[in-house]
């Protein structure tokens, strides 16, 4: 049985603009769910030193033929511009 949810996760800088984030693709009918994990940190070096942050972790659960229209949308309207996109393909989904 072949399956095509996947996740989506990507952090935003405020709650603010997850639910933001959460409305626009339930108003666009591109996922199914969305988890908001707040209190997330996240860390990143830049080659010269390692940095941390606290940041508000999305993760949609989508279709494969959604990920395009998320992706895009994300881009046009994320605050911190180019943020970072994981896309984690699910091997079953029951719900």
């Amino acid at each position: 049985m072949t399956c095509d949810a996947i996740y989506m996760n990507f952090h935003c800088p405020t709650l603010e603009e997850a639910e933001n984030f959460a409305r626009a693709f339930f108003d666009r009918e591109l996922v199914s769910t969305v988890k908001i994990v707040k209190d997330v940190e996240l860390f990143w070096n830049d080659g010269k030193e390692t940095h941390g942050t606290d940041t508000v972790l999305v993760v949609a659960k989508t279709v494969t033929r959604h990920q395009d229209a998320i992706e895009k949308y994300i881009l046009a309207n994320h605050s911190f511009g180019t943020p970072c996109i994981e896309v984690v393909p699910l091997s079953a989904d029951h719900c």
